[in-house]
């Protein structure tokens, strides 16, 4: 029976991966799933809500708070760690809001201090995965995705690869406000997590894109108004209306989601084999449309077209489609982009360049030239955000 462990297992939210592994059971056997955590009263009581939901299916569930002997014999790992907790989370919003600007962990100065914060934790979880189980496949949901991939993986971790919903969630969501059923609709996705676009949604020999417009009327989709959908000719993901407003930014969300991860331990304490309502009260997707998926994908025997966040020899880690078997995930072929979506992906590569070197080689000056190039930073402000960024960054050191 193959091995799955489940890094960062205590986190009460993995009670929606243990849900979607019971819904998907028709298409993903059995495992040994080893949860591993540093919470030892949430890490039994996830344990015993998988021994509830997962147990009368086959599966077999085990709990580790040592790294090393949790990863042996691994051949899936699911990589979900929130180095520095939420109180973690609340510092790298905290740091966003301070210049006004919208406090999400992937994109922006958060993202930025997160990286910052925890690259040596990635480098040292990434050795101990390259040591213990060299051929695991790793699905990393820590964010920000594409950075923690790119420094997994430059810490020897060879089947790293991230995974996140949001393409596919928004391909389905586009293919329901056209009133056709997502199988018979063919997309094409290209860009960074977090900052891409479906460039291509057809059905059959037909542009989906112009009937999405019209469909839509004067409302927005994912925040993205028809005119703008139809200027790109491309259906971007929802961040990207981050990009386009000048609205004052939203509240972080580190205090809402303790307050709901304790709230989720109390009902599993209460009730061990009842699926927590408060679960309900956050956006999960990425569990049954992400990490369910590739998983089927990795074990059915055959090859299937997934949305993966993977290395490319640049260093660089790119959101794309690819052709997914037991043993190889093979990037597939895309279009040039064209138009302002090429402007965007241009401007999202150079970033996500700056980024990675300022993830890597930690200076002023290469946090500098990360917020020069992010289109959420203004111009004017980018030496303040840099310096405060730069001054916790040797509090970390």
């Amino acid at each position: 029976m193959d091995r799955l462990v489940v890094l960062g297992g205590s986190s009460p939210f993995t009670a929606g991966l243990i849900d979607a592994l019971e819904n998907a059971a028709d298409s993903v056997a059995p495992c040994d799933l080893v949860l591993h955590g540093r919470r030892p009263g949430a890490l039994d009581a996830i344990a015993g809500y998988a021994h509830h939901r997962l147990g009368p299916l086959g599966w077999r569930i085990g709990t580790g708070t040592v790294l090393r002997e949790a990863l042996a014999g691994a051949r899936f790992v699911v990589h979900q760690i929130r180095y520095g907790g939420m109180d973690g989370r609340a510092e790298d919003e905290a740091m966003a809001l301070r210049f006004g600007i919208h406090p999400d962990e992937t994109l922006g100065p958060a993202a930025l201090n997160t990286i910052l914060r925890i690259a040596p934790c990635l480098a040292a979880t990434g050795a101990m995965l390259a040591k213990t189980c060299p051929d695991a496949w790793v699905l990393n949901l820590t964010n920000p995705l594409s950075l923690a991939t790119a420094l997994m993986t430059q810490a020897g971790v060879k089947r790293c690869v991230g995974v996140c919903e949001l393409p596919r969630v928004t391909a389905m969501r586009a293919a329901q406000a056209l009133g056709i059923p997502f199988e018979e609709v063919s997309w094409t996705y290209q860009g960074f997590n977090h900052r891409g676009f479906i460039v291509a949604l057809r059905r059959g020999g037909s542009n989906l894109i112009p009937e999405l417009t019209r469909r839509l009327g004067h409302d927005a989709f994912a925040g993205i108004f028809p005119d703008e959908i139809a200027r790109l000719d491309a259906v971007p993901t929802k961040y990207f209306r981050l990009f386009r407003s000048s609205a004052p930014p939203e509240g972080g969300r580190a205090g809402f989601l303790a307050g709901l991860r304790e709230q989720i331990v109390q009902e599993l304490t209460r009730r061990p084999g009842t699926s927590p309502p408060s679960l309900r009260e956050r956006y999960m997707e990425w569990y049954p449309e992400g990490v369910v998926p590739m998983l089927a994908a990795l074990r059915s025997g055959g090859t299937s077209s997934q949305i993966v966040n993977l290395g490319s020899q640049d260093g660089l880690v790119r959101e794309m489609h690819a052709l997914v078997s037991e043993d190889s995930i093979v990037p597939c072929a895309a279009p040039a982009a064209r138009g302002e979506v090429a402007l965007w992906l241009d401007r999202f590569e150079r970033n996500e360049r700056k980024l990675l070197a300022a993830a890597r080689s930690p200076s002023l000056s290469t946090i500098l030239e990360a917020l020069g190039t992010d289109p959420l930073v203004a111009a004017d402000i980018v030496e303040a955000v840099a310096d405060a960024l730069w001054e916790n960054a040797g509090r970390i050191r």
